[in-house]
């Protein structure tokens, strides 16, 4: 286990959204404690932490060297709706190669990560409550 998951946001309204909707899960999981959120990437992140980036592909952008800083050397799952908008010969690919980031796709119908594909979240999940989050999960 990680000594502390950064889950990291490109603005307020993202952050306090997962906040809201993740609050219960990270208690259920017994690490609410460990958990500590942040818009941009001005912050310190130490041995053994893990970082989870929302809209990664923004932070990537605005700020290349900031954002190879914080993730050199450190566990980091880096999430984006849109990897390269399709574009395989675009700059996001040409940062994602030149980062050595693995990209994977998800898909409930084939019930296996696939780490030669994007990752692709496109799933919309109606649920009423936490627990149907959860179990759905």
């Amino acid at each position: 286990m990680f000594n502390k998951i950064h889950i990291v946001f490109e603005n307020e309204h993202l952050k306090n959204r997962d906040l809201a909707d993740f609050e219960e899960v990270w208690t259920l999981l017994r690490c609410a404690d460990k958990v500590h959120y942040h818009v941009g990437i001005d912050f310190k992140v130490e041995e053994n932490e893990l970082i989870i980036i929302d809209e990664s592909d923004t932070l990537m952008f605005e700020h290349p060297e900031k954002f190879a800083q914080l993730i050199d050397g450190r566990v980091c799952i880096c999430l984006t709706a849109t990897p390269d908008n399709c574009d395989s010969q675009g700059v996001e690919s040409k940062v994602v190669k030149a980062l050595n980031f693995k990209q994977y796709s998800y898909s409930p119908e084939l019930g296996q990560v696939d780490a030669k594909t994007r990752l692709q979240l496109d799933d919309i999940i109606h649920v009423s409550t936490m627990q149907d989050k959860i179990n759905y999960i």
